[in-house]
């Protein structure tokens, strides 16, 4: 379970507050701009937060994960892929 409390991304989201639970399917919608990647972002522990309030996965914050760990328990995929020039697809994959 991902937990968020009183999170505040990028100055732009926030405070949020709420619950993804494991084997739900949860959106985030929203207009362009409104700071969607920006929180998915930050709970993920991609980029920093204002320094308020937590997110938490699985009871423990994310700050007490090393990147290894965090590593194992999450995945995000970028707006853009850029390949490689001259780079198959089969081949990155490899």
């Amino acid at each position: 379970m991902l937990e968020f409390e009183n999170f505040i991304q990028a100055r732009r989201v926030g405070p949020v507050s709420g619950e993804l639970l494991a084997g739900r399917l949860t959106l985030l919608i929203g207009p362009n701009g409104s700071g969607k990647s920006s929180l998915l972002a930050g709970a993920a522990g991609l980029s920093d937060s204002d320094g308020k309030g937590q997110v938490r996965l699985d009871g423990k914050a994310l700050s007490g994960f090393s990147l290894h760990e965090l590593a194992r328990h999450r995945a995000m995929l970028a707006q853009q892929a850029v390949l490689p020039y001259g780079l198959r697809g089969y081949e990155l994959l490899a």
